[in-house]
């Protein structure tokens, strides 16, 4: 019969086996996608990466500009910068930018533009965080 004692012998076993096993196939894993056989991206991969960063910066940047007299028109703007990006996941955040943007300026009254810079301002600092993580591979930074 096993005791208290055995059993946590054999339970800790058991996940320090797990944590190795996972350990390895961390290590030993498939490539990540869009690497060659020489291991390395392919430089096309990396340049259209970095072309779909730079316009999503430049969308979080368009953001900053929008007014009640201009929003749809910068709406647009990024929506079309959005449909240029290939990479799906930074589309869709741009294409979130651009119902922020009006969702920020309705929120916002008419005329006051302290109100709508903090709101962006607050919203741009949460973004570039994740921005940054996304871009971090693409080299391009802001």
């Amino acid at each position: 019969m096993m005791t208290g004692a055995h059993l946590v012998k054999l339970f800790a076993w058991v996940i320090g086996v797990l944590v190795l096993l996972w350990a390895l196939v961390q290590c030993m894993g498939a490539p990540r996608s869009g690497t060659g056989p020489d291991g390395g991206g392919s430089e096309r991969e990396s340049v259209q990466r970095a072309a779909d960063c730079g316009r999503a910066w430049e969308a979080l940047e368009l953001m900053g500009e929008a007014d009640h007299g201009n929003v749809d028109a910068v709406a647009d703007e990024i929506g079309m910068l959005g449909d240029e990006i290939v990479d799906r996941e930074l589309s869709l955040m741009v294409y979130a930018f651009a119902e922020r943007t009006e969702e920020m300026v309705a929120a916002a009254e008419e005329g006051d533009a302290a109100k709508l810079e903090d709101t962006y301002l607050l919203y741009r600092g949460l973004v570039e965080v994740d921005l940054s993580i996304k871009c971090s591979d693409a080299g391009t930074l802001d």
